[in-house]
Order: C-alpha cells, then structure tokens, then sequence
C-alpha cells in the first residue's frame, strides 16, 4: 500500500500572489482601453480627412464639368468662366454619416444647431493668371493637341478644416488641368 506523506499546508494563493494577478490584469485592461480610444480617435479623424477629400473632389468636379469656355477663339483671356472664379472660396458641413451641406455661413457653430457635423472651408485657385512667374510644369502655354495654345488653366481646390482633438488646421488639395471643351466663332 503506497501512502503518501501528510502536506504540511494545504493552502490556496496568498494575498500577494492575488495582488500580482489583478496588477498584471488591470495593466492589461488599461492598456487595451488606451489602444481602443486611439484608434477611435485616428478613425474619427480617419473620417474627417475623407470627408475632406470628398468636398474637394465635389467642387474640382464641379469646376472641370463646367469646362473651360472661351467666348472667342482669339480671346486673350482663356477660361474666363474658370478664371473668373480665382480667389472664391465656399463653405461646407459635413456630417458623420457624410451628408454635406454648402451654406454661406462661416464659423465653429452650424448655422441649424447641429452638433454631429464639421465644417469645411474651400479656396479655389485657378491660374493663370499666376501669383508668381511661374507657369507649371509641363507648361500650361505649351502646345496643345490639334494646333492650339496655351488655352489651358490649372485648377486648384484647397479644403481646410480644424482637427478638434490637436487644435491644428489640417488641408486636402486636389488639383488639375482644363483646356477649352468649345469656342465659339
């Protein structure tokens, strides 16, 4: 018959092996609750820089489907449609669903009370004519298909927005290239 020898303690965990687990658990729990509202926090603004994009890519398409009219093929003044829009700027609130709002209402509050949309600040900047002396690259006065020349205008729509959590003003640019669509005889 095999006997064992009697335990001298039969004991469970002591306090401080108890106070051990629930430091390693509660580092844990902490260190999960930080990673979970970092990245709601990168997604909330995540969400801001695409809703960004999303007025800027409306009002570049807005501006290329009106095309570039001349009326006069021999008008010095190209896109004077386009042109004519140099240093405008527009308004938007978006809100988290991205539904979007163009209002002429400039500010931090929305203008019908709303609290769960953003606001959007849009620069249009066409050229020529150029702030400066230069003209791009390739060059907006090269030669262009079919015999024309220099009818081309770069458009450029600059979305600025204030990034709530750093209180830092964060931008989306989209730019491009319209040349005449029609000129009228």
């Amino acid at each position: 018959m095999n006997q064992r020898a009697p335990r001298q303690q039969d004991r469970g965990s002591s306090l401080l092996e108890v106070m051990a687990t629930m430091a390693v658990m509660a580092f844990g729990i902490v260190s999960l609750a930080m990673t979970v509202s970092h990245t709601a926090g990168a997604t909330r603004k995540n969400l801001r820089l695409t809703h960004g994009q999303m007025v800027a890519e409306r009002v570049l398409e807005e501006l290329t489907v009106m095309g570039c009219a001349t009326p006069v093929a021999t008008d010095p003044n190209p896109c004077f449609d386009l042109v004519n829009r140099d240093r405008t700027s527009r308004h938007f609130w978006v809100s988290a669903e991205g539904d979007m709002a163009e209002t002429t209402i400039v500010g931090p509050t929305d203008p019908n009370g709303r609290t769960d949309r953003q606001y959007y600040h849009v620069a249009i900047d066409v050229d020529p004519p150029f702030e400066g002396a230069e003209l791009g690259d390739p060059q907006v006065t090269r030669p262009l298909a079919l015999g024309s020349v220099g009818r081309v205008v770069n458009v450029r729509v600059t979305v600025s927005w204030l990034e709530p959590t750093q209180n830092t003003m964060q931008t989306a640019i989209l730019q491009t290239r319209v040349s005449p669509g029609r000129v009228s005889q």
